[in-house]
């Protein structure tokens, strides 16, 4: 690969941060980080300096996503826009790890590391089988199968054939601080798993409802049939599809169960309360309501959406989630309301540095985020 820009070498980064470089991609990006450090230090492989790589990734992807206009997914809209050019950010960046490197001082990596949570890139799911066998995704490779029928297409796709003859209870755990997970059903359902979410469900539909067991938030397209109706058991709500794509949120912390319909039609009961929902309605808490479809699935599509006045406490519990980390309170909770897009790929540093543009006032000490306001 010829002598890359730096355009090019921040594409890279990008892929290198999630994982999807190929061998030569990878040996140009190492060529290229070489050439812009100083001679005397070498931009390699070795295990000691991965934090400090994953580091310099982060800065990377976070000031270019700052940097793009592309709309929805790339933005990040709050309150203004910060931007910087492509290549003097990514010899800031250099800059950045060239320093940490050559103090070599355990104190300074150490503060670095641990005042800073970064996005999750690797999935942590675990796939339970008949409530024994345990599979770690992580440890499967791209392209090999988890168990008979059931592939890892990529990091965060899974794949279940649609004839496996062996019908097992398969379910899906995706913890806190790990990328949604994408799992193709038997059926060509596709459902999307947040953090800290689940998914239960057989590896064939043959009764006469195709059913599956959720916690946490999940979106579903569904693949219709009228003959064999689909069936979403979430806490205390069963969601029937009629032909649907919708995002169901059941936190077991969050004040109830909120369904939200983005296309179709579905039927929504919750103890003795059914309604039936069209595009750009919810479901909560007994009623029916308007709903802000972009932000019900704003986790899908890369973002924290924090509009409609989302208050502190909602969006801190999902920080939590997304950086694994744990959510503690100085004095009472704020009250504070506020609103915009904030990419989930930037540091949990980068995120707090936005909100206190809101005067939210936190620090971070190890996995633990502190509101001191």
């Amino acid at each position: 690969m010829a002598s890359l820009t730096p355009e090019q070498a921040a594409a890279l980064a990008e892929k290198k941060l999630l994982g999807t470089l190929t061998e030569a991609e990878n040996a140009a990006l190492l060529a290229w980080a070489n050439q812009q450090l100083p001679a005397s230090i070498e931009w390699n492989d070795d295990q000691n300096e991965q934090a400090l790589k994953e580091r310099l990734y982060a800065q990377i992807r976070e000031r270019v996503d700052m940097e793009r206009s592309i709309p929805h997914v790339y933005r990040v809209l709050y309150f203004g826009r910060y931007r910087w050019a492509a290549a003097a950010v990514l010899v800031l960046a250099c800059s950045a790890i060239w320093f940490l490197v050559s103090q070599k001082q355990p104190a300074p990596q150490v503060t670095a590391v641990t005042t800073d949570v970064l996005a999750p890139v690797k999935n942590k799911a675990t796939l339970t089988i008949n409530g024994e066998q345990r599979v770690v995704l992580d440890n499967i490779a791209n392209g090999a199968e988890a168990t008979t029928g059931v592939t890892k297409n990529d990091g965060n796709f899974i794949v279940y054939s649609d004839h496996i003859e062996k019908i097992e209870t398969h379910n899906w755990s995706n913890p806190v601080g790990s990328p949604a997970l994408l799992i193709e059903l038997p059926d060509q359902t596709k459902a999307w798993l947040n953090a800290s979410s689940s998914i239960s469900f057989t590896t064939r539909f043959t009764g006469k409802l195709r059913e599956v067991v959720i916690t946490g938030e999940v979106y579903f397209e569904v693949k219709h049939d009228a003959s064999q109706p689909f069936r979403v058991q979430a806490g205390a709500q069963t969601i029937e599809d009629i032909g649907t794509a919708f995002n169901v949120n059941a936190y077991p912390d969050e004040p109830g169960t909120r369904t939200t319909l983005i296309e179709g039609s579905v039927r929504v009961s919750e103890k003795d309360k059914v309604k039936t929902l069209k595009p750009g309605q919810a479901f909560f808490n007994g009623a029916v309501a308007e709903a802000d479809t972009d932000q019900a699935v704003a986790w899908k599509n890369g973002l924290f959406s924090f509009g409609n006045a989302v208050d502190l406490a909602t969006a801190l519990r999902q920080l939590g989630r997304w950086y694994g980390v744990e959510i503690v309170y100085e004095g009472k909770i704020p009250r504070r309301q506020f609103g915009g897009e904030i990419h989930r790929n930037l540091s949990l540093a980068g995120v707090l540095a936005i909100l206190k543009e809101q005067k939210v006032e936190a620090r971070i000490e190890g996995r633990k985020l502190i509101i001191t306001e």
